[in-house]
């Protein structure tokens, strides 16, 4: 958090085994230069949009927003970042040449306009232009988009296309060739350790490879 010295908290929602999640991230708390929170999402198993409107009462300015199975190079942080001082009600991070790692069927894609904005989001595309990694940058504006939508199983995608119906300005941030992963499954997080190795110091990189290997 060092590179992001705005941020002054970090919310993080907890459903499946949350008791553990929030033992073991309050040990953490000394450690980091900002507050972290654990808020819970009781509605969890009905999809991912209920654990983010978990914040809505919590976020009152715009905000970052990662996927906790999801993990990024500092690269795209940084370019991300760039996008807090622009005036876009949702940025995302996406991925025009996805490693072969990332499972096609599982994966949220994006269709985009010629001036990058994301016109259709969803896993089912078969007109797509990119991968969506995980990574936003967004207004509150997503909590009343996700309280419009009628649906028990309630996703993040779902709000996603329901600023696209109201013509809000959302937008793909391209960062093909950066380095990210989705952690699905064992093979995915063996795939993720490896990778990753090349982004941390050699000191940590071999205590890294000495405990995961």
């Amino acid at each position: 958090m060092d590179n992001f010295p705005e941020v002054d908290r970090i919310l993080i929602v907890t459903g499946y085994k949350k008791g553990l999640l929030s033992n073991y991230i309050s040990q953490l708390n000394y450690s980091f230069s900002c507050e972290l929170i654990c808020l819970e999402a009781p509605n969890y198993k009905q999809g991912n949009g209920h654990s983010l409107l978990a914040l809505e009462s919590s976020i009152t300015e715009p905000f970052f927003l990662a996927m906790c199975d999801h993990l990024f190079e500092d690269r795209i942080y940084q370019k991300i970042k760039i996008q807090a001082k622009k005036k876009i009600d949702l940025s995302l991070c996406i991925d025009t040449t996805p490693n072969s790692t990332i499972q096609l069927d599982d994966a949220t894609k994006v269709l985009l306009d010629q001036n990058n904005r994301i016109v259709q989001i969803g896993k089912n595309l078969l007109n797509w232009t990119a991968f969506d990694t995980g990574l936003f940058f967004l207004s509150p504006l997503i909590f009343n988009r996700l309280n419009q939508v009628s649906k028990k199983h309630l996703t993040l995608t779902d709000g996603v296309t329901e600023m696209i119906r109201y013509g809000d300005f959302i937008k793909g941030i391209d960062v093909s060739g950066f380095a990210w992963a989705d952690i699905d499954t064992f093979a995915d997080l063996q795939h993720a350790e490896k990778r990753f190795l090349d982004y941390v110091t050699p000191a940590l990189s071999d205590q890294i490879t000495k405990t995961a290997f």
